[in-house]
């Protein structure tokens, strides 16, 4: 059950965002495959990056590394050198640990399942569930700074009224009641990134150009331009 939410209804939410999305979606070219290989590395590589730096180096990391075998080799100053402008070199060693933890425990297949997917070091929730939508098309939603942002802004969820984990479990229940209404979490789970990058964004939201103001909590009871 969601409590203390507004009262704006989670089904007009996620319709009205779609039709939105259908003319304002990106288009990289992670987003026109499923397989498992590209989104766990893409994946990867998201993190704490821009999906536009991704996308310029996406094309060079899978010519060098076009499958899982090529990207566990010992190639480690290849990886370095391609994805050096992304900053995190942690992730060279993220990446070949991934590879060679599902090469010898999974013989090179991702999982596709949770419980695998988490067991794997350098592997957690985010990923796991962007993995599970984007590659398999199972009913995951994503939670982080960007979809929950949106869900506690026009939902009016309080973190501070709140601990993390009851957070949490609210933005996940209003996430995963989206996914179930629409039955597509790879829609859902795109629509609400993107609206998170174009229109509600972290500082100087676009609220005067957002098709979900006159239902948002934050635009109007919190924002400035209200």
């Amino acid at each position: 059950m969601i409590e203390d939410i507004f009262t704006t209804n989670i089904n007009e939410v996620i319709e009205t965002l779609l039709i939105w999305w259908k003319f304002n979606k990106r288009n990289f070219p992670w987003r026109n495959t499923n397989d498992s290989y590209i989104i766990t590395c893409v994946e990867i590589l998201l993190q704490r990056t821009k999906a536009e730096a991704v996308e310029r180096v996406y094309d060079e990391f899978f010519s060098s590394f076009p499958n899982i075998y090529h990207l566990s080799t010992d190639n480690s100053e290849i990886l370095k050198n391609i994805i050096y402008p992304l900053g995190l070199p942690k992730r060279v060693n993220i990446l070949r640990g991934v590879a060679n933890y599902i090469i010898e425990t999974h013989g090179g297949r991702i999982p596709n399942n949770e419980s695998d997917l988490l067991a794997i070091p350098g592997i957690g929730e985010y990923t796991a569930h962007a993995i599970l939508s984007f590659s398999y098309g199972e009913n995951y939603s994503v939670f982080d700074t960007n979809t929950s942002r949106i869900v506690s802004r026009i939902f009016g969820v309080h973190r501070a009224n709140k601990t993390e984990k009851k957070f949490r479990e609210v933005i996940y229940s209003i996430l995963n009641k989206m996914i179930e209404h629409i039955g597509s979490s790879v829609e859902t789970n795109y629509s609400l990134l993107d609206f998170a990058a174009i229109i509600c964004r972290k500082k100087k939201p676009q609220c005067q150009n957002c098709p979900l103001s006159k239902n948002c909590y934050y635009n109007l009871q919190v924002s400035p331009n209200s």
